[in-house]
């Protein structure tokens, strides 16, 4: 997911470094211009990371939620079991199983579709596994790292989770 997270993040980190060295690229914002935005504008609705428990009954051991930042993050305390997952519009769909996609290629894995929600791509290996879907509306990329568990069990999981995040 190393390639996601960079296009996901780097616009948001982009700004943030140029402030930092005191150089801000973004426009200068006027207080008519900022009334102006919050009388008509809203943020975007923050996409709900499962709770713990889901994730926890789909790895078949309990994890822990360690954030929302990009995505969902989910871990046990020694990490050998974790999982990850970004939640999006039906927009982001597209990329997001090129990115599966990627990752497939990578590993020499076969991708398959998952037969979840209206489209998707997802592949499992020893230990791994990731999937994106497109349903409902709205998109989902999920990773799980299951400490060297077979194919069977990681894609078991991993579709587990697809299911419950696209519904």
């Amino acid at each position: 997911m190393p390639k996601l997270k960079s296009l996901l993040i780097l616009p948001a980190i982009g700004g943030s470094l140029a402030f930092a060295c005191g150089r801000d690229a973004r426009p200068a914002a006027s207080a008519d211009a900022a009334q102006k935005a919050s009388a008509g504008a809203t943020a975007p609705a923050q996409k709900a990371c499962p709770d713990a428990a889901v994730v926890s009954h789909a790895l078949g051991t309990t994890v822990k939620f360690t954030g929302q930042g990009t995505g969902c993050m989910y871990t046990t305390d020694d990490e050998t079991y974790e999982s990850s997952m970004i939640l999006g519009g039906a927009g982001s769909g597209a990329q997001l199983m090129r990115e599966v996609q990627e990752e497939a290629d990578g590993r020499q894995a076969r991708t398959e579709s998952p037969g979840v929600g209206d489209r998707g791509l997802m592949w499992a290996a020893r230990g791994n596994a990731a999937g994106a879907v497109v349903g409902n509306g709205k998109s989902a990329y999920v990773e799980v790292t299951m400490d060297s568990k077979d194919p069977a069990a990681t894609k078991a999981a991993l579709l587990e989770l697809l299911r419950k995040v696209i519904e």
